[in-house]
């Protein structure tokens, strides 16, 4: 009887191990693809900043180009003025 005992107990714990060593190779697994999948948006994240960057530039220089302009807008903007004076000051 005892002889029984001892092997159910053996098999409840032999159970019991070969069930842990599943669920720590199931979680293991899990966390390896927890890393792969940061790894993946993590390289995606650094494409995109390349983009970016690379962009700004882009804009940098356009905006450059959008402030002459503006520069240039206002001083045609000043003549006209100045020249719609002179003009009404020679018609009186």
């Amino acid at each position: 009887m005892a002889l029984v005992r001892d092997r159910t107990e053996f098999a409840k714990m032999q159970g019991l191990s070969r069930w842990l060593l599943s669920y720590r190779k199931k979680y293991l697994e899990s966390l390896r693809q927890e890393i792969r999948d940061d790894e993946y948006l993590i390289a995606n994240l650094e494409e995109r900043g390349d983009y970016l960057e690379g962009h700004n530039t882009e804009l940098v220089e356009e905006n450059a180009e959008m402030e002459q302009f503006k520069q240039d807008g206002i001083i045609i903007s000043d003549n006209k003025h100045r020249l719609l004076n002179d003009v009404d000051k020679y018609k009186n």
